[in-house]
């Protein structure tokens, strides 16, 4: 598929929406459902925004339960660490 465009709308009080395409929203490629919840990451480097689905860990404060977060295996801790998830434990 060739490069498509949109636009982003800020709002002074509610943030912005990014405008896509239709036809990129009704492609097979779009992986989006409407109301999905999705991860943003911004490099600001090479002036590129990444829209993933985020993984179920990632949508926790692990912050606010410690308890919890010892009693995860070893490997989704590291997952969790790794990530940034994690920045207070």
């Amino acid at each position: 598929m060739r490069p498509l465009f949109g636009r982003i709308k800020k709002f002074k009080k509610s943030g912005a929406y990014l405008y896509l395409p239709e036809r990129l929203v009704d492609s097979d490629d779009f992986i989006f459902k409407s109301d999905d919840v999705v991860k943003l990451r911004i490099d600001k480097q090479h002036k590129k925004m990444e829209v993933s689905i985020p993984q179920w860990w990632e949508l926790l404060d692990w912050s606010k339960m410690p308890d919890a977060f010892e009693k995860l295996p070893h490997d989704v801790k590291k997952r969790i660490v790794e990530s940034g998830a994690a920045p207070d434990i």
